[in-house]
């Protein structure tokens, strides 16, 4: 039989930061930054390829993506409404080890539909509290 190939370990790096407009915990007006880096250990492989930056400014049932992903700008755009999301964006893959040798540019739609049978039908503003503040109740 053999033995499987060996996977080699590799390292990722990233990070966000998000600042929300209003200090409502249900509050859907923020914006986001993430930064990323892929590939950390591994040779070879132009650095401009390792990278992902992003931001994401979200204002109610909208949300709003612009980002750099290894060399090609990134976008796109979220709708929420009630249980429903609508998710359109486009980003840019390089298909070689070098940095802008070769380019792919690739769209996505999507439809998500998520049922919620929990959203505060049984919960007690005592009981939110116990979630919330677990030490106070001791």
């Amino acid at each position: 039989q053999g033995t499987p190939p060996p996977i080699y370990n590799n390292l990722a790096a990233g990070g966000s930061f998000v600042h929300k407009f209003n200090i409502s915990p249900k509050a859907k007006n923020n914006i986001r930054l993430t930064g990323e880096m892929r590939h950390l250990m591994q040779s070879g492989i132009d650095p401009r390829l390792k990278m992902h930056f992003g931001t994401e400014l979200q204002v109610g049932w909208f949300a709003f993506q612009m980002g750099l992903n290894q060399t090609s700008i990134t976008g796109g755009l979220n709708i929420d409404f009630l249980s429903m999301r609508l998710s359109l964006a486009t980003y840019g893959v390089d298909t070689q080890s070098l940095a802008m040798m070769n380019r792919d540019r690739r769209y996505m739609l999507q439809f998500s539909w998520w049922f919620d049978m929990m959203s505060g039908s049984g919960k007690t503003t005592k009981q939110e509290d116990r979630y919330k503040y677990p030490r106070k109740f001791e």
